[in-house]
């Protein structure tokens, strides 16, 4: 006589939800040398996975300023408040870097490519990205989601910005640990 055939239940995956749990979105961390919101600490690690699930041997994300800075000559005060970063760009191939800027993107942050030369330096590439969530931020960044919102580059000269952009729009939901279509 056979044994009955056992059926696998079909489980939906879990959540993976915040990285930690016991902390808020706007909660302050320090993560690789910087200060930013555990939401955009979450948002980073999410577009490091994506960009090392095509480029294993990518760098992991290394950064030159985090959020609540002094005021700075080049930055001015928008690294005075939440939800701002600078990410080096000088470990990534220029696939990397567009792939990278893509993956950011599809989480729900705004980064902005700068090149080298934008600030009147030789050598000052990098991106400077902003969290949607505005809780907290310095109006000089509020100024640049706004900017982004509106397809521009977030510089003085306020330029169309002409990369990548998701066909829809998305937005970390902390909580769930993903971005979803707004």
């Amino acid at each position: 006589m056979r044994a009955p055939v056992q059926v696998a239940k079909k489980v939906a995956p879990k959540n993976p939800g915040p990285t930690n749990k016991k902390q808020k979105a706007q909660d302050r961390v320090r993560w690789r040398n910087v200060w930013m919101t555990a939401r955009m600490r979450d948002q980073f690690i999410a577009a490091e996975k994506i960009l090392l699930k095509k480029f294993p041997n990518a760098p992991k994300l290394s950064f030159s300023k985090g959020s609540w800075m002094p005021y700075s000559r080049l930055s001015g005060p928008t690294h005075n408040g939440a939800g701002v970063a600078d990410l080096r760009d000088s470990p990534y191939n220029t696939a990397q870097r567009k792939y990278l800027d893509k993956a950011m993107k599809d989480v729900g942050l705004y980064p902005y490519y700068r090149e080298a030369g934008w600030d009147g330096s030789a050598d000052n590439s990098h991106w400077h990205v902003l969290d949607q969530v505005t809780t907290g931020m310095n109006a000089s960044a509020k100024r640049q989601v706004a900017s982004y919102k509106a397809g521009r580059n977030g510089l003085n000269n306020n330029a169309p910005d002409r990369s990548y952009r998701p066909k829809t729009p998305v937005i970390w939901k902390y909580l769930l640990g993903r971005a979803v279509p707004v």
